[in-house]
């Protein structure tokens, strides 16, 4: 324990030496100020296949979802994230999947209202995702 605040200013000094050293400047170095919001996530799946999307429905609570995509097509753009207001739509989200695999996912914060999660690839293959208060 004590090693460690022994330690604590030698890493200051040495931060701001090569801080100094290389030219850039100290705010350089530092974190940004907005964390990313934390806490437990409630994973949701969707399923690509040729015949659609599964499961066609889904209900959660508000809070941070794990949205998660599993591209059984191998030839998917990935899941657009529309809210459904009225018949009004608006973008909230893509999740893409990386090019070597056939998932994907994001961390999103939605608010309560339904949402139609759809084939980007294919915009007739569709789901809600209805977002409970």
């Amino acid at each position: 324990m004590r090693l460690t605040f022994l330690m604590l200013p030698l890493l200051a000094i040495c931060f701001l030496a090569s801080a100094l050293l290389h030219g850039r400047p100290i705010s350089s170095y530092v974190l940004p100020q907005k964390v990313p919001e934390r806490g437990p996530a409630r994973m949701v799946r969707f399923v690509l296949t040729n015949e659609g999307l599964y499961p066609a429905r889904m209900q959660v609570d508000q809070g941070l979802l794990n949205l998660a995509v599993d591209d059984r097509t191998a030839r998917s753009e990935g899941l657009l994230v529309e809210s459904l207001q009225g018949s009004q739509r608006s973008r909230v989200a893509q999740v893409n999947r990386t090019p070597e695999r056939s998932r994907g996912r994001a961390l999103l914060k939605l608010p309560p209202g339904l949402y139609l999660v759809s084939d980007a690839s294919q915009p007739g293959h569709t789901a809600e995702l209805v977002v409970n208060p």
